[in-house]
C-alpha cells in the first residue's frame, strides 16, 4: 500500500520569486529537466539519479534517470506550473513545479519524485523533502528497491 496521499504544498511558501510563473503543457528531458512554454527548468530541491549508474534488478540492468523520467511523465496528467527562483551555479533556471490537480490541490512535482523514490533531496531542500526521502528509503521505494552500482 502507498505509504501517503500524494504531497499536497501550499506553494505560497516557497518564498519570493524572480520571474513570473509559467503555466502550460509540460515536456520531460531526458535528465528529468521540465520543459514549459518554451522554457527549460531544473526542479528545485532535488537530485536525480547520474544517467551513468545503472539500477539492476534480477537479469537485466536498466538506467535509473530514465526510469525517474518516466515516472515523472506517466504521473503528469495536467497542465504544470513553475515559479523560478533564479540560476544555479551551471546556469540551470531552478523552479519549483507543480500541477493543479483541482482548484487548491496542487502537487509539487519534486516532492513527489522524492516521495516516490525517483529523487534525492539536495543538500539545502525543504525539510520536507528530506523527511521524504527518508520514508521512501524505509519503504524501499523507487531507487531505494533496487540494488544501484556505476559500471
Amino acid at each position: 500500500m502507498r505509504f501517503a496521499a500524494i504531497v499536497v504544498i501550499l506553494l505560497s511558501t516557497t518564498g519570493p520569486s524572480v520571474a513570473a510563473d509559467v503555466h502550460g503543457y509540460a515536456v520531460i528531458g531526458r535528465d528529468g529537466t521540465v520543459r514549459v512554454d518554451g522554457q527549460t527548468f531544473r526542479l528545485a530541491g532535488v537530485l536525480m539519479p547520474d544517467s551513468g549508474f545503472f539500477c539492476d534488478r534480477v537479469t537485466i540492468p536498466a538506467r535509473c534517470a530514465p526510469r525517474a523520467v518516466l515516472a515523472l511523465e506517466a504521473f503528469l496528467r495536467h497542465f504544470v506550473s513553475c515559479r523560478p527562483h533564479g540560476r544555479s551555479s551551471d546556469g540551470a533556471i531552478e523552479a519549483t513545479c507543480w500541477q493543479t490537480l483541482r482548484p487548491g490541490t496542487t502537487i509539487d512535482l519534486s516532492a513527489w519524485l522524492i516521495e516516490q523514490g525517483w529523487a534525492l533531496a539536495a543538500p539545502g531542500a525543504p525539510p520536507l523533502y528530506a523527511a521524504l526521502e527518508r520514508l521512501a528509503r524505509q519503504r524501499r521505494a523507487g531507487l531505494w528497491g533496487i540494488p544501484v552500482d556505476s559500471r
